[in-house]
């Protein structure tokens, strides 16, 4: 299976990120909104957005890298869909254990996303 995260594979015009805002509807969990828009085929479509005050750049980057992980991995369980992410919440901080914790919990609430959007 390809794993690659192409252009074909992202979000990227204005228009479309309007549309997403507009029609979609919206997951809420603790660490992140998902707004998520079915369309007619094409595939899936991702979308990271990360405000300034969510961390520094190093937490914002790593927090979208484990986000774009989880989209290559588990794309093929996905229907033709957009979805937009959003960062919320609090950085989880420099200490490892930490970071570890957050990104269980992380994975935690995306797998409860994913149960959600195969209903």
């Amino acid at each position: 299976m390809d794993q690659a995260f192409r252009k074909s594979h992202r979000v990227r015009t204005r228009s479309d990120f309007s549309a997403i805002r507009r029609d979609a509807k919206k997951y809420v969990a603790p660490r992140f909104l998902c707004f998520y828009l079915k369309r007619k085929g094409g595939g899936v479509r991702l979308a990271l957005s990360c405000s300034t005050r969510y961390g520094n750049s190093v937490e914002r980057n790593r927090w979208k890298r484990w986000i774009r992980e989880w989209f290559r991995t588990g794309r093929s369980s996905l229907e033709d869909l957009d979805l937009h992410f959003v960062a919320r919440g609090t950085a989880p901080g420099r200490e490892k254990a930490v970071i570890l914790k957050y990104k269980q919990i992380l994975n935690g609430d995306l797998s409860r996303l994913l149960e959600y959007l195969g209903r």
